[in-house]
């Protein structure tokens, strides 16, 4: 599904406007139930309101896997007390941003829950402002964010192609269900908590056994089973969006990898520790599972990556999970000797059945690198 709407509106005259945005458009879709779009000629089309709430759910998936990518994104703290007193304190145009954002601030705290915020956390990717945290909605996108290299499943964030969140990857859903059963969530959280409640009643319709699950998750529980998300890696200092409300990340257990993935290596031998994934460096369109979802042909792998096996992450998802790529077993150069190999004890580059008789084919080592050795050894 992708959006009519080229242009959202950006100039409510508010310094909170994107936040009332998107709570508008979480109410309008919770209302009306239409989670994939509005139906015209018998199709759903995407509005600007599910272009907004898309987006919102892409910020909050981002932030639930946001260790996997800490390469390219990042957290800016705005401390609500700090900056306002900075602003207060300065020249006078600070002073008069001051005294209206305080003004705002003031008179929209119970609607907005500014009285319950200290801090907004705003994402970046790759240096470039996409979103934050939202004190009404949880996440909201930033007007101008545009498409990013980062994909879940077959969905890349912050795209065109909008996905509701009955869509998603089901941890995620499992968590913001666990979260709108946390107390005072409905109170704080009207807008999203009724779009959540129509998700529930739509994934009923749509995966008999996510909603079974869903029906009997225990918040407490489940959220507990979460790592939380630290602001510049200080446990100290965890996301909280509201007062009480913390943010947490999901990491895969690498056996739930291990056991669903099509690509593990096949030996009928033993390997110690995890059974590194084999990648494709060429475009593969067999519909193969690669972690728990589908392999996606568009998957890039690169042909070689310098990290040690067990410090590696999987392209495209970012799990942390082993895997062999191209240039892995062999090397980029070959190894001419001075003097003919003894082929009787070491193999060479070519065999008895393709040698052509010449001496010096019998001079050239094996390209392989010592990974191959390292993972032979433990296959046999």
């Amino acid at each position: 599904m992708e959006v009519t709407g080229k242009k959202l509106p950006t100039s409510i005259p508010s310094p909170f406007a994107r936040i009332d945005l998107v709570r508008t458009a979480f109410n309008d879709i919770g209302s009306s139930g239409e989670l994939d779009g509005i139906t015209r000629n018998g199709a759903a089309v995407g509005s600007d309101n599910h272009k907004l709430v898309s987006d919102a759910l892409d910020i909050g998936q981002l932030f639930f896997n946001i260790n996997k990518h800490s390469n390219d994104l990042e957290l800016l703290i705005w401390n609500k007390e700090d900056s306002l007193n900075k602003l207060l304190n300065g020249n006078s145009k600070q002073k008069h941003l001051g005294t209206t954002l305080k003004l705002f601030l003031d008179q929209d705290a119970k609607q907005y829950n500014f009285n319950t915020l200290d801090n907004i956390y705003i994402l970046l990717y790759k240096h470039k402002i996409i979103g934050g945290t939202s004190p009404r909605t949880l996440f909201f996108a930033a007007p101008d964010a545009q498409e990013i290299d980062i994909k879940f499943g077959k969905d890349t964030m912050l795209d065109d192609k909008l996905l509701p969140l009955y869509k998603r990857e089901p941890n995620y859903i499992k968590f913001l269900v666990a979260l709108s059963r946390t107390a005072n969530f409905n109170q704080n959280f009207p807008e999203i908590n009724k779009y959540i409640s129509k998700t529930i009643e739509k994934i009923s319709e749509t995966d008999e056994h996510l909603f079974s699950e869903l029906k009997s998750i225990n918040s407490e529980s489940f959220l507990s089973t979460l790592k939380p998300v630290n602001y510049q890696n200080n446990s100290g200092q965890p996301v909280e969006v509201i007062r009480g409300l913390f943010l947490k990340q999901f990491e895969k257990d690498p056996d739930t990898i291990a056991n669903n993935s099509d690509f593990v290596i096949q030996s009928t031998h033993s390997i110690e520790g995890l059974k590194p994934l084999v990648l494709p460096v060429k475009t593969l369109n067999s519909s193969y599972t690669y972690t728990e979802d589908k392999w996606d042909k568009d998957t890039i792998v690169p042909p070689q990556d310098s990290r040690p096996l067990n410090e590696r992450t999987l392209p495209d998802q970012g799990d942390l999970y082993p895997y062999l790529t191209m240039n892995d077993f062999l090397t980029s150069e070959i190894i001419k000797l001075p003097y003919k190999i003894n082929t009787n004890k070491f193999l060479s580059v070519f065999d008895n059945s393709e040698r052509s008789g010449k001496v010096e084919n019998d001079q050239y080592l094996l390209p392989l690198t010592p990974l191959f050795f390292n993972i032979l050894l433990q296959l046999i």
